[in-house]
């Protein structure tokens, strides 16, 4: 009997230990395996309040380790709850939501308002109820569109040139600001004066056929505000040039500059190559020039003065802006461009001087370019200088009126001693023949400023 008891003992024991060590190797099974995830999803939505208008969307990214099982998105005053979205049974890793806000009705609370953002993932945790994440975000109801006035404006811009507007704006929460041409032509202004006025420079793009300027200003609550600029728009036909290419140009200029500039693939016959340089190699320099030359470096500008451009002292043009040059071989067109400067030359190696203070934002080799210094002045206009054969001023560089920055050269694509010279304002090329007048600048920049000043200061 007691052999019987003492079995049964050790087989109760056993069963327990069995017990024990399979309840532990299931919790420890649950806790390693992928879909146990402890953390709850993600909400990504850049606002730590949203202002809501007639046009609101905002993003909501949402994300978790496991996937979004559900989730919901409302609008709530506290008694009254409007769905935004909502779904179950996604499934996603990953979800990506372009929420728009209704128009509410009058018995909705605005003061009381917060937009309500639930996600619960697929995860086993808790007790297979799964990870859930709420985030509750303050809105600002606000219908009132932002107010433009324009205080002074240019009386006209010509195609390829430039033009300056002043304006004030009534609006406390503004989101974006710019001045829109058409034709992916954006110019950004700077405040000017006195808060809530404003300026900024535009370029009529050579290549682009036509504008419509407008001003738009856009608030927090997506209220959006355009008031157009009335110009004298002054259409110009630019020159075409019909270039014919010599055996001799390309064998030489063009295959010694392929090689400089390490291009591939080196067995590319002379007519490939100078198509890889005109137009490939062309987009790539002129991308590189735009992108150092596009910030405005001032918040403000309470004044503006600017001497006309002379970069050489005695010279010739011996290339003009806005030329659409057409490339030939054997009576075949093969390639075109355009010429976004102006060339000029004098005498051999001549001595290149500043007709402004300014900065030296980029100095650098550019493929075509050569040799290239690009100077900023104020509110976002650059000057490029480009064929240099010697560099005397470098990029963090404050230049003077009358200081010697360079040599010209025939670096890049240059057939001959010469400057490429270059205005480019907030990314844009412009006509540099304007920037060469003292005239244009006093009557068409500065003229305008000081008036705009006069009436503000007025008012």
């Amino acid at each position: 009997m007691r052999s019987s008891h003492y079995t049964r003992r050790n087989n109760n024991k056993g069963v327990m230990l069995i017990a024990i060590v399979s309840l532990v190797s299931l919790i420890i099974f649950f806790f390693t395996m992928s879909d146990v995830d402890r953390s709850p999803p993600s909400i990504a939505l850049k606002y730590n309040e949203i202002y809501v208008g007639k046009n609101k969307h905002i993003k909501i990214k949402l994300k978790d380790n496991a996937h979004i099982k559900n989730y919901k998105i409302t609008i709530t005053d506290g008694n009254d709850e409007i769905v935004l979205a909502e779904e179950e049974n996604v499934l996603e890793k990953k979800i990506i939501l372009n929420v728009k806000f209704p128009k509410v009705d009058l018995f909705f609370k605005k003061d009381n308002a917060i937009l309500l953002v639930e996600a619960k993932d697929s995860s086993l945790w808790n007790f297979f109820m799964g990870n859930k994440t709420t985030r509750e975000i303050p809105l600002i109801f606000d219908d009132t569109l932002p107010e433009i006035r324009i205080i002074s404006k240019s009386k006209s811009i010509r195609m390829g040139g430039s033009g300056v507007v002043v304006f004030s704006l009534k609006e406390d929460n503004i989101e974006d600001l710019y001045i829109n041409l058409g034709g992916g032509l954006k110019f950004y202004p700077i405040k000017f004066h006195k808060d809530n006025n404003y300026v900024s420079l535009m370029v009529w793009d050579v290549k682009v056929n036509n504008i419509s300027p407008t001003i738009v200003a856009i608030d927090k609550a997506g209220n959006e505000a355009i008031v157009p600029i009335i110009m004298n728009k002054k259409f110009s036909s630019y020159k075409k040039s019909k270039i014919k290419l010599s055996n001799n140009f390309l064998n030489k200029k063009i295959t010694n500059l392929y090689r400089n500039l390490d291009l591939k693939p080196e067995e590319s016959d002379k007519i490939e190559k100078f198509i890889n340089i005109n137009e490939k190699q062309r987009k790539l320099n002129s991308t590189l020039i735009l992108a150092n030359a596009t910030k405005i470096k001032e918040n403000m500008i309470n004044s503006f003065s600017l001497n006309s451009f002379t970069p050489l002292r005695r010279y010739a043009t011996v290339g003009s802006f806005g030329v659409f040059r057409e490339f030939s071989y054997r009576k075949l067109k093969v390639s075109e461009s355009y010429h976004l400067g102006i060339d000029i030359a004098s005498i051999r190696n001549d001595n290149i001087k500043t007709s402004n203070s300014g900065e030296v934002v980029f100095t650098d080799e550019v493929g075509i370019y050569g040799k290239s210094i690009i100077l900023y002045h104020q509110l976002g206009i650059y000057s490029l200088y480009s064929h240099l054969s010697e560099l005397f001023a470098y990029k963090g560089n404050k230049v003077q009126k009358g200081d010697i920055i360079a040599k010209t050269g025939q670096t890049g694509l240059a057939m001959g001693d010469h400057l490429h010279f270059s205005i480019i304002i907030q990314g844009v090329f412009a006509r540099p023949n304007e920037w060469l007048s003292q005239e244009w600048i006093d009557n068409n920049i500065i003229a305008i400023l000081d008036n705009a000043k006069y009436l503000i200061d007025q008012n």
